[in-house]
């Protein structure tokens, strides 16, 4: 959705961040709250790109269905039933349950009387706070969605939830243990980009019927540093994608396949120090298949706080993230992308 489309949304928010006219107990109009919603997501490339299911329970299940078997067969003779009868085509089975327990968020800020009457964004300042708020929590909602882990300590955002990086590597065992591949040397140590990475990633998947069936549009999924490692590591090729390579002209596609967002990648992909090195992850598969499960209530609500001259909001959300089908994707695992030192 073009920001543009959003004007009417932003008007009413500005009213309500003005007004309090937030209806009883500051619950945004369920009519509004699918805009809402788009408006927070819209500038986040990954999020834009996933399965977004707006739910009106907090926990529940999903099903799905499937025609696993033929739905053509040979037909029977002139003016005669099929030999077989008709129920070995066409069968619907009903798959196993996608369960879902959204987690409850809360946001908060806080305007001083100097905020409010001495900004520098003049008559545009509610359009300018909205905007920024959504904006923070659009990239909130991604770390949590991407590197989620409830084990986490000393972390209050990234232990709310388990996000997908988490979900997909600990599906990965038993007979998909091959779908995360550990990018490391014969020492254990972490390994630089190269062609080899995506070509042995691209073979796992390949080679699998079930995930070239569910990745209808596959995708690498990284932090925009793995995509600047393969263009400096093809820089050093003697020939014309050596050439585009080094003057940043290439449009990589590793095995045919693009990157999610080009050269921009997802910047919230996680990169951290292990020994000495920095390390990442990446993916390989259709972004369809990561689920953001979203609540449609929202709640703002406004109190003055006359102890330090300002006013205060306080909002409540309730999300989950899922992956119904972790074998639709390829984890690769401690890629080195540079020194910590």
């Amino acid at each position: 959705m073009n920001p543009r489309d959003y004007t009417d949304l932003l008007r009413q928010l500005q009213v309500k961040l003005s007004t309090q006219d937030l209806g009883e107990y500051g619950v945004i109009p369920i009519e509004k709250a699918d805009n809402f919603i788009d408006l927070m997501v819209d500038e986040s490339t990954l999020l834009k790109a996933v399965h977004r299911e707006v739910v009106d329970n907090r926990a529940g299940e999903f099903y799905y269905f499937d025609l696993p078997g033929p739905v053509i067969a040979k037909g029977a003779n002139e003016g005669q039933e099929p030999a077989g009868g008709w129920s070995d085509t066409g069968e619907i089975t009903i798959g196993k349950a996608f369960e879902f327990s959204c987690k409850k968020l809360r946001t908060h800020f806080a305007l001083t009387w100097e905020a409010i009457n001495w900004n520098l964004t003049g008559p545009e300042f509610e359009d300018f706070l909205v905007r920024r708020w959504t904006q923070a929590m659009r990239r909130d909602l991604e770390i949590l969605a991407i590197q989620g882990d409830t084990t986490l300590t000393g972390d209050q955002l990234r232990s709310i939830d388990d996000g997908w990086l988490k979900l997909i590597e600990e599906a990965h065992t038993g007979n998909l243990a091959g779908h995360t591949i550990n990018w490391v040397d014969d020492d254990g140590n972490p390994k630089p980009v190269d062609h080899t990475l995506f070509q042995i990633a691209y073979k796992v998947f390949i080679t699998d019927p079930v995930a070239r069936m569910l990745a209808g549009n596959p995708v690498w999924i990284a932090n925009p540093i793995v995509y600047a490692e393969l263009m400096h590591y093809l820089s050093d090729r003697a020939d014309a994608l050596g050439a585009a390579a080094l003057m940043g002209a290439a449009n990589l596609r590793p095995d045919g396949i693009e990157f999610l967002n080009g050269a921009k990648g997802v910047p919230y992909f996680p990169v951290e120090a292990q020994g000495g090195n920095l390390v990442t992850k990446m993916l390989l598969g259709d972004p369809s298949q990561l689920w953001f499960i979203v609540h449609r209530e929202f709640r703002l609500e406004m109190v003055r706080n006359p102890k330090v001259d300002a006013w205060e909001w306080y909002g409540h959300a309730y999300v989950d993230f899922i992956v119904p089908f972790p074998r639709a994707f390829i984890l690769v695992k401690n890629i080195k992308v540079g020194s910590a030192s």
